[in-house]
């Protein structure tokens, strides 16, 4: 017996709803996808410009509690207690120098986060890890990763390895340079190290991403499985700085209650001068490259550093190979990068691994009062005696 007519009809509509849920499922995979030409993808015109817009729209709403600090004026806080030279510079970074009243120990490289801008090393007289290192006798230098433009949108983990090499050789130095790092920061840095150590003198890591299979922190949004990269990504291919400060805000959704705080204390000028200043870093968030925003995805998906390591060039910066001086700064408050990804160093390191804890959260144990009597001079005395002892790299 044949097929009768009807049922010919709905085995049509069975087959093309079949094909639909293939074609978007294969489009959602395609999506979940962290590869390149995603971030100055073209071949569906209008789309990214689209998708920006309606990014922008809802970003704008989410930042209503910023309207407070801007009757406050924190917005008009200086955004740094020192001041720098620009000595060097390169696709997407540039090198700063902070220069002692009377240089006494080896030259700090500060790598700063990808994320947020630096000053918050150098937020306010008294809350400034690059004043304590200059009081220290330690000329610093800065390697800020500027704002990213198109030209480097596609720069991912790699792109900044190389530029911390660079900044290291225009430093120079006969015994080499330490290398003091903020989150991930740590996570180039570290990378670099497996790939080539030589000139760095030491490597101080504040909170380093290590271990991405902990739980908590950035992990639950990083690794979600509702994540799809290449949506988050504007016009330029970067991450735009709105999304990245709303991210935070989802991890510790504290904004209103901050700006009570800064409400009360806006007739103590001291008070406020440290409050607005943190404010306005909070607020003035940075763009990310798409390329390392999908490079970081995927080390929240792979763990890459803690099992064959990072791929590079066509091997793996693998960091259990790094012998160097090592010390790592944690903090049992820390809501992004949880204590246990940081401390997983101490047994995946071949060299000697020293351990400081601080009070604090992620931001405060760099910024807070609490800094300068705990890693302020905690990294003073550590790298005194590193140079105490021979240079072996």
């Amino acid at each position: 017996m044949g097929v009768r007519t009807g049922d010919e009809g709905w085995l049509w509509f069975a087959a093309a709803v079949v094909l639909a849920l293939a074609a978007l499922a294969w489009e959602l995979v395609r999506l979940r996808a962290t590869e390149r030409a995603w971030i100055l993808d073209r071949r569906v015109p209008g789309w990214r410009k689209w998708r920006a817009t309606v990014m922008r729209v809802v970003l704008w709403f989410l930042a209503w509690p910023h309207l407070l600090d801007r009757l406050l004026g924190t917005h008009r806080v200086p955004a740094t207690a020192s001041v720098g030279v620009d000595v060097a510079a390169w696709p997407g970074a540039r090198l700063q120098r902070f220069a002692a009243d009377s240089p006494a120990g080896e030259p700090v490289l500060i790598v700063h986060s990808l994320v947020t801008r630096p000053w918050i090393l150098d937020l306010a007289p008294g809350c400034s890890l690059v004043e304590a290192l200059n009081d220290a006798g330690h000329d610093v230098y800065l390697l800020d990763w500027d704002d990213p433009t198109r030209a480097v949108a596609a720069q991912g983990l790699g792109e900044k390895a190389e530029a911390l090499r660079r900044a290291i050789g225009a430093i120079g130095g006969e015994s080499g340079v330490h290398v003091l790092c903020y989150c991930s920061g740590a996570t180039i840095a570290l990378i670099a190290a497996a790939v080539d150590p030589r000139m760095m003198r030491s490597l101080a890591l504040i909170a380093p991403m290590v271990d991405t299979a902990v739980p908590g922190g950035m992990r639950p949004l990083m690794a979600s499985r509702w994540l799809v990269p290449p949506l988050l990504l504007d016009g330029n291919g970067c991450v735009p700085a709105a999304a990245i400060r709303e991210a935070f805000h989802l991890l510790r959704p504290m904004a209103l209650r901050a700006a009570r705080q800064r409400w009360r204390l806006r007739h103590d000028p001291a008070s406020m001068r440290i409050a607005g200043a943190l404010t306005r870093w909070t607020w003035e968030q940075r763009s990310l490259p798409g390329g390392a925003f999908f490079d970081l995805v995927d080390l929240f998906r792979t763990n890459a550093l803690m099992n064959d390591g990072w791929p590079l060039d066509g091997r793996a910066a693998d960091l259990r190979t790094i012998t160097l001086p090592t010390l790592v700064a944690v903090t049992d408050r820390d809501h992004i990068v949880p204590i246990a990804s940081s401390l997983a160093l101490t047994h995946l390191l071949a060299g000697q691994v020293d351990v400081v804890r601080c009070r604090g959260g992620h931001v405060s144990m760099v910024a807070g009062l609490d800094a300068q009597t705990t890693l302020y001079p905690s990294l003073s005395r550590w790298f005194a005696a590193i140079e105490e002892t021979p240079a072996t790299t």
